[in-house]
């Protein structure tokens, strides 16, 4: 039970599976608008939250299941004074191809409701999310429950095709992501980023806050971050990570990283490394 109105803790596990992470969170921090690389699907044990996405503001209360599709962005805040209390699994969508294929789903398949009130589902998510974090389970055991939960995700909560993030836009702002997606580690100003689309300062945050919901520091700042995660993944040091990903110093990383991901880089870096 939490009653420490400033309660944030993190407990993340090595499933054993190749791009699959699971994570319980137990905190009353406000997530700000992000995205994440993978599929994320998770179930709210105690509290609730709301959440805003592209798929609309949904709210969801202890024993619901909730998702999040590859590159949507989002946020997460808690509607109790008390926080919530959470576990999620995040699934490389590159695992999940197979998966498609074989049930007659394109390779761009999503999720389309964001919130589920479903009994069953909920206690599927359950033994899964048990079995991804006890190590002596065998992983052919876990792939196959795993695999049996997003068979049921998909058929329950529907699916829709994932449009590419910049066919939604008009062109001045995909010239704008397309700039910060090919460099985000290198130094740019908000001058120079309008200049370079042809847009004043002001047209370029409006575009950014209009069609996409963030800003364009808080949507390089992400590309930062998981440019970051990938970094950590493949064993670089955290010092050299800090530099690579585009950050000023290590603090930096660690305060973008834990406000996205709820996880300093330090115990991410200690959980791939296992």
């Amino acid at each position: 039970m939490m009653t420490d109105r400033s309660c944030h803790k993190a407990i993340s596990h090595k499933t054993s599976l190749s791009g699959v992470h699971a994570l319980t969170l137990m905190s009353d921090h406000a997530f700000p608008r992000h995205s994440h690389d993978q599929f994320g699907v998770g179930y709210i044990v105690q509290g609730a939250q709301r959440s805003w996405s592209g798929r609309g503001m949904v709210e969801a209360q202890a024993g619901d299941l909730i998702t999040v599709n590859p590159g949507e962005i989002h946020d997460g805040r808690s509607l109790t004074e008390q926080g919530r209390y959470w576990h999620m699994i995040y699934i490389d969508p590159t695992m999940l191809l197979r998966q498609f294929a074989n049930e007659g789903l394109c390779a761009s398949a999503e999720w389309a409701q964001p919130v589920a009130h479903n009994a069953v589902l909920s206690r599927l998510f359950l033994s899964v999310y048990k079995r991804l974090t006890h190590p002596e389970d065998s992983s052919d055991g876990k792939e196959e429950q795993l695999l049996l939960l997003i068979d049921h995700l998909f058929a329950q909560l529907g699916s829709t095709q994932r449009k590419p993030v910049e066919s939604q836009f008009k062109p001045d702002l995909k010239l704008a992501l397309e700039r910060l997606k090919d460099a985000p580690e290198a130094p740019l100003s908000l001058s120079e980023l309008a200049e370079q689309v042809h847009l004043s300062r002001f047209q370029l945050i409006r575009a950014f806050k209009c069609q996409l919901g963030i800003t364009p520091f808080a949507y390089l700042s992400q590309l930062r971050v998981n440019r970051a995660k990938r970094l950590i993944g493949q064993g670089l040091p955290l010092s050299d990570v800090s530099y690579t990903a585009g950050f000023s110093d290590q603090s930096h990383l660690c305060r973008a990283f834990r406000n996205q991901f709820g996880i300093t880089p330090g115990r991410w870096k200690k959980i791939t490394s296992r």
